[in-house]
């Protein structure tokens, strides 16, 4: 998460964290580095952060 956030230029891994987390959305310009770091197209990226943010959803009911 460190590695990331200093990647991102974030600060800390808990601003980073958050955005992981879905507390706090990732920007558009963000988006796009992590595509580029992680070499991911951002459609995976957002269909597993979609699908866990459901499950969790479900799950708190």
């Amino acid at each position: 998460m460190q590695h990331m956030a200093d990647c991102l230029n974030m600060g800390g891994k808990s601003n980073y964290f958050q955005r992981e987390k879905g507390t706090v959305p990732f920007k558009a310009t963000e988006l796009q580095q992590v595509e580029d770091i992680l070499g991911l197209k951002h459609q995976k990226i957002l269909v597993k952060t979609y699908r866990k943010s459901n499950f969790t959803k479900e799950a708190a009911k």
